[in-house]
């Protein structure tokens, strides 16, 4: 069961939540099941979600081990590539000519 909420323009995703068990041993998570056990947090540092940063909060209970609270932080980089060796492959000419003609229209866009 969770809940999950978009602010700041879609860039800031909060999500709480909690997984319990319909059968089986529930005794032993009854006793320490928090409602919001997980709670997670992303935010986009790009607008196209190249770059996002995710803070998280992950309560379970696990037999061995007990009650286990698991927080931290992660950095996510996401890149879309046709084939494995294009992540590895510098940037071709044209791509270089593209990317500096769009540069030059941004530029004389501002002179105006």
């Amino acid at each position: 069961m969770g809940l999950t909420k978009q602010l700041l323009n879609d860039r800031l995703k909060v999500s709480i939540g909690s997984n319990f068990e319909l059968e089986g041993l529930q005794e032993a998570n009854r006793k320490t099941t928090n409602i919001a056990g997980d709670v997670s947090a992303e935010y986009q540092l790009s607008k196209d979600g190249k770059y996002v940063l995710r803070v998280y909060r992950r309560d379970e209970y696990i037999i061995v081990q007990g009650q286990v609270i698991e927080t931290g932080i992660g950095f996510v980089f996401t890149a879309d590539y046709d084939k494995f060796k294009d992540l590895f492959s510098k940037k071709t000419e044209e791509q270089k000519q593209v990317k500096k003609e769009i540069l030059d229209e941004k530029k004389q866009s501002r002179s105006e």
